[in-house]
């Protein structure tokens, strides 16, 4: 509904952030917490705008930019530093951005200035997640049926550094699936049309550990890795969230 709102635990409560006035159907959010995305809200919408919202002043930070002619379906900020997001869209293409080069009026923004690295796919991506570590590694999704690892930091950016077989055709009915990181950022977790999930190494794309129970009845296709504790949130369209929990 172009809102941006805040969770108040305590009041039970919705708190409103920002207003867009309708102008934005967003699709993608991610919160900064250090670096220049400090209290920076990152918002995208349907139609491959981009918006940085001041959460202390409720407003933008500049005006809308466009970051790519198709959806945007994940924005994420790298989590050590927090000068560097990327994004994820339909029109097969993922990108990473340095918040740095984004003018404080939308006007002068310069695309080519702001890019990082473009990583290019043959199909749509839906996901795209920094590595924790701060490794500047990032991890992808993409409908041509692999899961990808890249390298930020490496020369040669048009090769994945791993590239992970992983069926990702789930249909009309199930969310598409997004593969994300374990908090040590040697594991990456994405869920199975056999109504399970499947824990891939991150060094070698090797499959490490497949999780199924009888009580999943329905396909998982979005995850929580608790950051301590060997525990996985597996979420279906059902409306039930299922834990696995391992050895510690």
């Amino acid at each position: 509904d172009g809102f941006c709102r805040k969770l108040d635990p305590s009041e039970g409560s919705f708190l409103e952030i920002f207003d867009s006035k309708a102008e934005h159907e967003f699709s993608a959010m991610d919160v900064g917490s250090c670096g220049a995305s400090a209290n920076a809200i990152f918002l995208c919408d349907n139609e491959g705008d981009f918006l940085m919202v001041d959460a202390r002043a409720k407003k933008a930070a500049f005006a809308p930019v466009t970051l790519s002619h198709r959806k945007i379906n994940t924005v994420h900020v790298e989590p050590s530093e927090g000068n560097l997001f990327c994004t994820s869209s339909t029109s097969a293409e993922v990108a990473v951005w340095d918040v740095r080069k984004f003018p404080s009026t939308g006007s002068n923004f310069s695309k080519a200035k702001a890019t990082v690295a473009t990583y290019t796919h043959t199909k749509s991506c839906q996901g795209a997640y920094f590595a924790p570590d701060g490794s500047h590694r990032v991890l992808t999704t993409c409908y041509d049926n692999h899961l990808n690892v890249w390298d930020a930091k490496k020369a040669d950016r048009n090769l994945p550094s791993v590239r992970i077989s992983h069926n990702t055709q789930t249909g009309r009915w199930v969310l598409p699936f997004r593969a994300i990181w374990l908090p040590g950022s040697d594991g990456v977790v994405c869920g199975t049309m056999k109504r399970g999930l499947n824990i891939y190494e991150a060094a070698s794309g090797k499959r490490a550990v497949t999780c199924d129970s009888e009580f999943l009845t329905a396909i998982p296709s979005r995850f929580c890795v608790h950051p301590t504790l060997p525990i996985i949130g597996a979420a279906t369209s059902s409306g039930r969230i299922h834990l696995f929990c391992g050895q510690s």
